[in-house]
């Protein structure tokens, strides 16, 4: 993998002189796995700190009482990408999904309550001498400032060399709304409107052999339910997951919204000259864990056609599952990952050239 950032395809400032005057030094980090310690520059490394400077904390209040520890998160990050990485059976077996499980599971921190301070995490620590052109700092230091960042529904950089230089307060649905805009910012969080401007992350898996449609009894329920977990456990196996359903309605009005019920935000899906005819979609996220069987009761339903729209994706927004009646769309962050995952499941493909 390179590890550098490639030559420009353009040179700026034949094109445009009048930006020559503002001309600066970027350095742009391409971190990777190592041991750094305490004198080296690093991303997550070992920090020196000055014995008479308190430590950073953020004082807003937030559900910190539990949380997952950072040995069990690279562990799990390392089970899961040596399953993937398999070439004889790819994707974690029993054993390992256990593993995974137990990983994933959240911890209690003794005695801590939602309004104690909440220390921040040490980003990066770079010295002055690996950054070019970067200036000195107080008293001519060599160390570069500190970032520090908390995430949880609040945002905060800090810097030794300079204070607070930065906080945003952020709401769930801004950071829901940013990291959408992130991976899919070519489509509203509508999912029969993804597959046009994503047809190339996308695959489609229908729900029953030779693309039935609809479940005639208990047995074709069981087929259904067991397609729909086993993709979803191939995308969520061990992780959170937010449940995103549409509520449709003809006024832009938003939902009542208090401080758990999941609202994120009012589309306008449908536009139309006369009022009367626009249709518009709030947009419910939940968040929850994700294992094998957990959301049966929503599926039957989309199965029946009851309920319809549901997207589900990671707390990333990066993997996408849209069920509805018949089958699933599955977007991916990398065509490569869209093929392996179709080829896993050939069996449940369309026959139809187009996929659908």
């Amino acid at each position: 993998m390179t590890r550098t950032t490639p030559a420009r395809p353009v040179d700026i400032e034949a094109l445009f002189p009048e930006l020559a005057a503002f001309r600066g030094t970027t350095t742009r980090l391409h971190p990777r796995p190592g041991r750094p310690d305490l004198s080296a520059s690093s991303v997550g490394g070992p920090m020196l700190w000055p014995a008479d400077e308190p430590w950073p904390v953020c004082g807003e209040t937030h559900g910190h009482g539990r949380g997952r520890r950072p040995a069990n998160i690279h562990r799990y990050r390392q089970v899961l990408a040596s399953a993937w990485a398999r070439e004889q059976a790819p994707g974690p077996t029993d054993d390992e999904r256990k593993l995974l499980g137990e990983l994933h599971r959240e911890h209690r921190i003794p005695g801590t309550s939602e309004t104690d301070p909440l220390p921040m995490i040490g980003l990066a620590q770079l010295y002055r001498r690996d950054v070019p052109d970067l200036p000195a700092g107080p008293g001519d230091s060599d160390l570069l400032k500190r970032s520090f960042l908390l995430v949880d529904g609040c945002r905060a950089s800090w810097s030794s060399a300079g204070g607070w230089v930065r906080q945003v307060s952020g709401s769930v649905q801004t950071a829901l709304t940013e990291l959408w805009q992130q991976h899919w910012p070519n489509c509203p969080p509508v999912g029969y409107k993804l597959r046009a401007p994503y047809q190339h992350l996308w695959v489609r898996f229908h729900s029953l052999p030779e693309s039935k449609r609809y479940a005639e009894g208990e047995s074709e329920y069981a087929v259904i339910l067991e397609r729909y977990n086993t993709v979803l456990d191939e995308l969520f196996a061990g992780e959170e997951v937010y449940v995103i359903t549409p509520v449709w309605v003809t006024e832009a009005e938003a939902l009542p919204s208090q401080p758990d019920d999941g609202y994120w935000q009012t589309l306008l899906v449908e536009d139309a000259p006369a009022p009367e005819f626009r249709t518009y979609c709030h947009l419910i996220a939940v968040r929850r864990s994700w294992r094998y069987g957990c959301l049966d009761e929503l599926l039957r339903d989309i199965a029946d056609d009851k309920v319809a729209g549901i997207l589900i994706t990671d707390t990333q927004m990066r993997r996408i599952y849209h069920p509805y009646d018949g089958g699933a769309d599955v977007f991916l962050p990398t065509a490569g990952e869209r093929d392996r995952m179709r080829d896993r499941h050939a069996d449940w493909l369309s026959n139809h050239p187009s996929g659908l």
